[in-house]
């Protein structure tokens, strides 16, 4: 079976070091780090933590690159983002003349 691909960004690393969010940050970064999922990430995350405190990169650096994706922001997925947003405001815009 395919393992599921849990997408995180820099505030859910942070997390892990926030007494608010730190026991479902911890949660989720044990469950990748025992290879239940795939931790996909976008290329800036990558960047973003380089000026990170060696806390957080510690955290990032745990868990093994096997199930470590990175995904790249190509044209295509701007695309697809703008398709998406235009949906929704769409669907936004239907929602507000039924309601009136």
């Amino acid at each position: 079976m395919k393992k599921l691909r849990v997408y995180i960004d820099t505030s859910v690393i942070g997390g892990c070091l926030d007494d608010e969010f730190s026991l479902e940050s911890n949660q989720l970064m044990d469950a990748i780090k025992q290879e239940k999922f795939i931790l996909l990430m976008r290329d800036i995350i990558v960047s973003e933590l380089i000026n990170a405190p060696q806390a957080v990169k510690d955290i990032l650096l745990s868990i093994p690159q096997r199930v470590i994706e990175v995904a790249k922001i190509t044209p295509e997925v701007l695309q697809l983002r703008m398709l998406i947003s235009m949906k929704e405001l769409l669907h936004q815009s239907l929602l507000m003349m039924l309601l009136m």
